[in-house]
């Protein structure tokens, strides 16, 4: 936020306004994304790539979307027009996707992530117990041959799931 600039729950109060006043039309559903602030004329192109970017690679169900909840998968959006990169970001999650046909794996790993890699919390939304999840969390190193427990490789593992929902 700058003095002169964007202010994100000024946007966020103007925009559950407008849901607000369209909501008796069910009709249709809608959507919302803002991109990153860029200020001066020149930033709006910026601002509406940001945006649009944001739009196509939030995986969330919010109907409103923030570039800044989702710089990573934003930024990385990029490495899908890269092929060889692209295939290299996915090749974790495709040695998992071969061996774990049910998706349980995949499924367990997702969650991780989307609980901040917070063991107690990846269990109760599973409902299932730590000893289950220390299990899991066993074979997919043992698939992917990447250990979740060193930095990089659990990067690794996290852009290779993002690679794959996008």
């Amino acid at each position: 936020m700058t003095d002169n600039g964007w202010n994100r729950s000024h946007e966020e109060k103007r925009i559950r306004q407008l849901f607000q006043r369209i909501s008796h039309d069910e009709k249709f559903t809608i959507k919302i994304a803002l991109g990153d602030y860029f200020p001066n004329l020149e930033g709006l192109a910026q601002s509406y790539m940001t945006a649009k970017a944001t739009m196509n690679t939030a995986n969330s169900k919010s109907r409103i979307l923030f570039y800044q909840d989702n710089v990573l998968p934003v930024l990385i959006d990029g490495l899908q027009t890269d092929a060889w990169r692209s295939e290299q970001l996915a090749l974790p999650i495709q040695k998992l996707m071969a061996s774990d046909t049910k998706g349980i794996l995949i499924k367990t790993l997702r969650a991780f992530f989307s609980h901040n890699c917070d063991s107690a919390q990846t269990c109760n939304a599973l409902h299932i117990h730590r000893n289950t999840l220390r299990y899991r969390i066993d074979k997919i190193k043992q698939e992917t041959s990447l250990d979740i427990n060193k930095i990089n490789e659990r990067t690794y593992l996290y852009l290779s799931t993002l690679s794959s929902c996008t």
